[in-house]
């Protein structure tokens, strides 16, 4: 993939070079040495040295390793951003994950390539990010997407395996409420049919007790009945006597 030549308006684009290794350093001045409006105006081997070669050159764009001794590479761009907001950064890194752009962006930087990248898209990538567009390097979006296709795959997979042990908590939890519902009702229902059966025994008891009521009243009507009969027999027993 070949990116397109990007004009700049300004004469002249200034470059300050951060980068630990010398001969990196060299090779970049002798790719862009090529360029008629691209010039490397200072070095600086650390994140500290960087700062004071921004502060007394004033550069357009920083190209900045990512691993440097002293201070590193996302420190010195959180630094850049805050301190020299006017200063695009693009940086050059042997790495390409996706962790490390990302937080390349985030730390402030426009751009980010690798440092295979040819010399002609190198130049590229400094006009664009000079002119304020954002820079990835060939190869460098497809796999950013990738892995974010990958983690959002792995962050979905989770999702789901939270959402089934969820769904069987849940079942279980439901189950427990029916089963202890059932329960409450049964007991409801079996203090209803106990109060029911006393209130039945009471009310046969009652019954009972007015039938036996009733019948030693029927008793003693007898007695009294009988008693009176053989009074009368007694009675007409003596009279027949004394009249015989």
């Amino acid at each position: 993939m070949t990116m397109p030549t990007v004009k700049t308006n300004s004469s002249t684009i200034r470059i300050l070079v951060v980068d630990d290794q010398s001969l990196i350093r060299q090779t970049i001045q002798m790719y862009l040495e090529q360029e008629s409006d691209l010039e490397v105006i200072g070095y600086a081997e650390n994140g500290t040295a960087a700062i004071k070669q921004i502060e007394e050159l004033n550069p357009d764009v920083v190209m900045m390793d990512l691993e440097m001794p002293d201070m590193d590479g996302l420190t010195t761009i959180q630094v850049i951003r805050d301190r020299f907001s006017q200063v695009k950064i693009l940086v050059l890194s042997s790495y390409d994950d996706r962790e490390n752009i990302n937080q390349a962006i985030k730390a402030g930087a426009k751009g980010y390539l690798t440092k295979a990248t040819p010399a002609g898209e190198l130049a590229n990538a400094i006009r664009s990010v000079n002119q304020g567009y954002f820079q990835l390097g060939p190869g460098l979006m497809e796999k950013l997407v990738i892995s974010m296709s990958n983690a959002t795959e792995v962050s979905s997979k989770s999702l789901e395996d939270k959402l089934i042990i969820d769904l069987k908590k849940l079942k279980q939890d439901t189950n427990k409420q029916i089963v202890q519902l059932v329960k409450n009702e049964l007991s409801k229902a079996e203090e209803r049919f106990d109060h029911q059966l006393e209130l039945k025994l009471h009310s046969l008891k009652r019954r009972y007790n007015e039938l036996l009521t009733f019948a030693r009243k029927i008793e003693f009507k007898l007695y009294l009945m009988l008693f009176c009969q053989i009074i009368v027999l007694f009675v007409g027993l003596a009279f027949w006597i004394v009249s015989s």
